[in-house]
């Protein structure tokens, strides 16, 4: 297996991958032409941190040190140069040579904000696999602090979800929710806590990861698929499906529901019925015994699905009520 994908790849350095690879200034292009070329050379943390994901899976699959070489750079140079010390966050986007961008976005449509949820999501899932083919100190200290991040800062007690936009202070700018944000957020912080390995983190974590995995029900529709975004200022939904938005999704509730493959918590605040990989599931209407409520999904279904009205949804063999 391995001398078959060996076969398919190139050191890390070479073809595609060295020519995003902003050499001079350190970290990778936001997009290079054709012929390799930068067209626009800022510096978006969100893709420097994927960049940091696929380095260092290639390493778990393969060994290469040079790969992993390349990952612990493009990780020196997060943490010198994004890592805000004095608001304790990630900034959003820099320019080519690290100074302060007036656009930072990732995408038209998402907010101008110094902070945002998905940057920092989406640095916690590369940090925490880097940990795992490099278990440096650093690594492990950025890995908690992004954890703390998460569940401090992004998670919002009051509604369960993640808000998903901030100022430098870390004023949420709107209330938007993202339920597929929310499920994900909800795997890859236990994901994370699981690699670092210290018992009470992962004990810290477990009423945000069963919060958030029962708010991310609110979006759940009669056929299974999950609704993109909901914002409550306005009452506007946002029902298109995305595939990428699914990735982690079905599987983030299935293992903590389950606890497969590594996860030990149940499911929140939602009450699951029927069985997934042959175990039983069903909760409390706490949040880890804690007697903290969370959002129920009988109560999600009544606000927000006025197109179902009250009736279970069933998917993938779980019945939600």
């Amino acid at each position: 297996m391995t001398d078959g994908l060996n076969t398919c790849t190139q050191p890390a350095s070479s073809g595609s991958f060295g020519s995003l690879v902003d050499r001079p200034h350190g970290g990778v292009y936001w997009e290079i032409a054709p012929d390799g070329s930068p067209v626009c050379g800022k510096k978006q943390s969100y893709a420097i941190g994927f960049a940091v994901y696929g380095l260092s899976e290639y390493v778990r699959a393969t060994g290469d040190p040079e790969a992993l070489d390349e990952a612990a750079a493009l990780f020196g140079s997060l943490e010198e140069h994004v890592w805000d010390a004095m608001q304790g966050g990630y900034v959003e986007a820099l320019t080519r040579n690290w100074k302060p961008l007036e656009d930072m976005r990732l995408s038209e449509k998402d907010a101008n904000t110094y902070f945002s949820m998905n940057t920092h999501l989406h640095l916690l899932e590369p940090y925490a696999n880097l940990l795992r083919v490099w278990r440096e100190d650093r690594v492990a200290t950025a890995v908690r602090k992004l954890i703390h991040i998460h569940t401090d800062r992004l998670f919002d007690p009051q509604t369960g979800h993640l808000n998903l936009f901030f100022d430098a202070r870390w004023q949420p700018q709107g209330r938007k929710v993202s339920y597929g944000h929310d499920i994900e957020a909800s795997w890859l912080i236990d994901e994370a806590a699981l690699v670092l390995g210290e018992p009470q983190v992962t004990t810290d974590v477990g009423p945000v990861v069963e919060a958030l995995a029962a708010a991310a029900v609110e979006g759940l529709r009669p056929d299974g698929s999950l609704i993109y975004e909901y914002d409550p200022q306005t009452e506007r939904i946002d029902a298109d499906r995305h595939t990428g938005g699914y990735r982690p999704k079905l599987s983030s509730v299935f293992s903590i529901c389950t606890n497969e493959p590594a996860t030990r918590h149940s499911c929140g605040g939602a009450t699951m019925h029927g069985s997934i990989s042959g175990r039983t599931c069903s909760t409390a209407e706490t949040v880890n015994g804690s007697g903290a409520s969370a959002p129920t999904a009988r109560s999600i279904v009544t606000t927000t699905r006025q197109d179902s009205g009250n009736a279970p949804i069933t998917t993938a063999g779980c019945a939600w009520n």
